[in-house]
């Protein structure tokens, strides 16, 4: 639940409000009510709070006090004003101090509840960006890259799927979280953009949640190779991944400025793959891309990745995904 205090110094005013928000309801509860923008302040110093509801008028220290002791403490809390109408012109200082919404008295309870819900949504995707931070994000990274189980980087989020009580929220978390993940494994791998397949994402259990982050993880585990011994491997795969569609043996090789025989050597031993069969796994990995993602005739996906022959190629993406490139494109 996040955290609410209340600022009026109307006592009955108070019990109407809560009513009408029906906080609970919304994510929120009511920790502290305050007669004065002073009073609140102090409370402010010593406790943690998610939102101040406040009217602008009171005795002492008014709304707009609070709000400028507050920002000049770099206490950035969200507010949401209550004012009469009257007070409109006065309410517009509170402007320069970022309010989050400003409501008039009487209040109406369905603005009330929509400013809560928005505010909810935002207050959620804020907890995810503190909760996945750049070190975690890193962290997952090194563990797509070493081909490592999904199970074994979102078992947090798992257990939360487990205990939530709160569904919409942690969906928000969750996608903030896939979104973070997504904009990580981009910046280490810039040619991941060529190989991301379209996807849509509805978590709604643990099952969801790991096919979601394997098809994100996808391109780096399938066609990303390293070795602590030979450099020159993942240097291979760079250059196959970022260069021409119609990438060959012979220009990472002179590109490189290796022998192709030990360059295709080399890469088996480390990997255990042929560089040939490698080279076809990121063809056929791009082609599946062009066909979901553009309306290209066959005869120019094959041109484009060096087929010259359409049927050769459609023979060898069915041998390596079981189906024809017009029946995968079908199918998605």
């Amino acid at each position: 639940m996040y955290r609410v205090m209340i600022v009026d110094d109307w006592e009955i005013f108070l019990k109407q409000l809560k009513r009408k928000a029906d906080f609970e309801a919304h994510g929120f509860t009511v920790v502290h009510e305050a007669p004065n923008g002073q009073e609140a302040f102090h409370y402010l110093l010593e406790h943690d709070v998610d939102l101040i509801i406040t009217d602008i008028r009171m005795p002492g220290w008014d709304g707009i006090d609070l709000l400028k002791a507050m920002r000049e403490a770099s206490i950035e809390t969200h507010v949401i004003f209550l004012s009469e109408y009257e007070d409109f012109q006065y309410a517009k200082q509170a402007i320069h101090y970022n309010i989050t919404d400003y409501l008039v008295k009487p209040v109406n309870a369905r603005e009330l509840q929509r400013s809560l819900a928005a505010l909810k949504q935002q207050l959620d995707q804020q907890a995810v960006r503190q909760h996945v931070d750049d070190e975690q994000i890193a962290a997952i990274i090194q563990c797509i890259t070493l081909k490592q189980d999904a199970l074994s980087w979102i078992q947090p989020f798992l257990k939360d799927l487990d205990e939530a009580t709160d569904i919409e929220r942690l969906k928000a978390q969750i996608d903030t979280c896939l979104e973070a993940v997504t904009k990580g494994i981009l910046q280490r791998f810039p040619w991941y953009l060529r190989f991301q397949l379209p996807f849509t994402v509805t978590i709604d259990n643990k099952q969801a949640l790991t096919d979601a982050m394997e098809t994100i993880a996808c391109p780096v585990k399938r066609l990303f190779y390293t070795s602590a011994k030979q450099p020159l491997i993942e240097k291979v795969c760079q250059f196959a991944l970022t260069t021409d569609d119609k990438v060959t043996i012979k220009m990472i090789a002179d590109a490189l400025f290796v022998n192709k025989n030990y360059l295709a050597d080399t890469f088996k031993k480390e990997t255990g793959l042929t560089l040939g069969d490698y080279l076809i796994q990121v063809k056929i990995y791009r082609a599946k891309v062009l066909l979901l993602t553009t309306t290209d005739k066959l005869y120019e996906i094959s041109d484009r990745l060096g087929y010259r022959n359409p049927e050769y190629f459609s023979r060898v993406f069915k041998k390596e995904t079981g189906l024809t490139p017009l029946q995968f494109r079908d199918q998605a």
